[in-house]
C-alpha cells in the first residue's frame, strides 16, 4: 500500500493548492499521514472531517474520495472503502491511481473474506473455545480510538450522502446499509476486549449511537424507495386503465358517459391523494418518482379526458 500512498499524495493539481478543496485535501492527507506516523490515533478523524468537508465543496472530483477510501481501509472497513473507490471508478474510469487503489482494496477485502470462511467454518467443529487475547491497554486504546474514529466518519458520511441526495438507485442504497449493517456487527464483536475496562466499554457503547443512527436513517430512506415503487407501480396501472378509457370513449363516443364521468371523479381523488403522499418526500426523490412512473403524462391525459367528456356532455 505505500506505493498507492505515495501516488494519492500526489494527486493534487498544482494549481489548486491555494483553493479551499486544495487546503482541506492537503489537510486530509496530512492529518492521515500524521495517525500512520504517531501515537495520536485523533488525526484519523481529523482527516476524515478535512475529506468530508472536501468532497462537499467539490462533489465530483476524485482525489477526497480516494483519500476517504484510504483511510477507511486504514480504519478496518475494507467493504466502505470499496464502496467509495468504486463510486470513483464509475465517474473516472480512467484514473490509474483509482483503478490500482480498487484492485488492491478488492485483493484485501477477498483475502480477509477467504479467511473469515476458514475461520467460520472451524468454528463448526468441535474445539474448544479459547477465552479472548488479552490486550495490552495500549492496544486496547487504539482500538477505541479507531472504532471511534470510524463510526463517527460514518456519521458524517451518510448525512452528507442523505443531505446531497446522493442515493438515486435502490441498490446503491442496499449495499451502503449493508456494508453499514456488517461494520456494526463486527464493532460489536471488539467490546470483548473491555470486558474488564467498564468505562472505556462504556465510551465505544456510546459510540454506537452514532452508527445506529446512520443505520437508521439508511433504512427510512429504503422504506421510502419502496413506497416509490408502489408509487410507480400504482401510477402505471392507473395509467394504462385511463388509455384504455381514452381509446374506449373515441369509439363509444356518449354512450358511457355517465360511468366515465363517475371514473374520472374517482380518479382525481387517487391522484390527489397520490400527491398528497408524494408532497412528503425529498424534492430530488419526488422528481425522480415522477419522472419515472410518468406522472406528468398522466396529469396530463386526465385532463384531456376530462375535456372530452365535458365536451360530451355540452353536445
Amino acid at each position: 500500500m505505500q506505493d498507492i500512498w505515495t501516488r494519492l499524495s500526489k494527486l493534487q493539481p498544482v494549481t489548486e493548492r491555494q483553493s479551499r478543496y486544495g487546503q482541506l485535501w492537503n489537510l486530509g492527507m496530512s492529518s492521515l499521514q500524521a495517525a500512520q506516523e504517531t501515537p495520536d490515533k485523533s488525526h484519523y478523524l481529523q482527516s476524515g472531517h478535512a475529506f468530508v468537508k472536501a468532497i462537499k465543496a467539490i462533489p465530483n472530483r476524485p482525489e477526497a474520495w480516494m483519500g476517504l477510501s484510504y483511510l477507511l481501509y486504514l480504519l478496518g472497513d475494507e467493504a466502505s472503502a470499496l464502496f467509495y473507490i468504486r463510486q470513483v471508478l464509475s465517474n473516472s474510469p480512467d484514473l490509474p491511481e483509482a483503478q490500482e487503489l480498487h484492485e488492491l482494496l478488492l485483493s484485501s477485502y477477498q483475502l480477509n473474506k477467504l479467511m473469515s470462511s476458514v475461520n467460520e467454518l472451524g468454528s463448526n467443529q468441535e474445539w474448544v473455545e479459547l477465552p479472548p487475547e488479552k490486550l495490552s491497554e495500549s492496544e486496547t486504546q487504539e482500538i477505541l480510538h479507531q472504532s471511534q474514529a470510524l463510526m463517527q466518519i460514518q456519521h458524517l458520511l451518510v448525512n452528507y450522502e442523505l443531505d446531497a441526495g446522493r442515493f438515486i438507485e435502490r441498490s446503491t442504497l442496499k449495499t451502503r446499509l449493508q456494508d453499514l449493517e456488517a461494520l456494526r456487527e463486527l464493532l460489536s464483536d471488539q467490546l470483548v476486549h473491555f470486558i474488564d475496562e467498564p468505562f472505556w466499554g462504556q465510551i465505544f457503547r456510546d459510540q454506537f449511537a452514532l452508527l445506529d443512527q446512520a443505520i437508521l436513517s439508511l433504512t427510512q430512506l429504503d422504506l421510502l424507495f419502496e413506497a416509490m415503487e408502489r408509487f410507480q407501480t400504482e401510477v402505471k396501472k392507473l395509467f394504462a386503465e385511463l388509455t384504455r378509457r381514452t381509446l374506449r370513449l373515441r369509439v363509444q363516443g356518449s354512450s358511457e358517459l355517465e360511468e366515465n364521468m363517475q371514473y374520472v371523479m374517482e380518479l382525481h381523488m387517487t391522484l390527489q391523494g397520490l400527491a398528497q403522499k408524494m408532497s412528503a418526500w425529498p424534492a430530488n426523490l419526488r422528481a425522480q418518482a415522477e419522472n419515472s412512473s410518468g406522472w406528468p403524462h398522466m396529469l396530463q391525459q386526465t385532463r384531456q379526458f376530462q375535456e372530452k367528456l365535458n365536451q360530451l356532455a355540452q353536445a
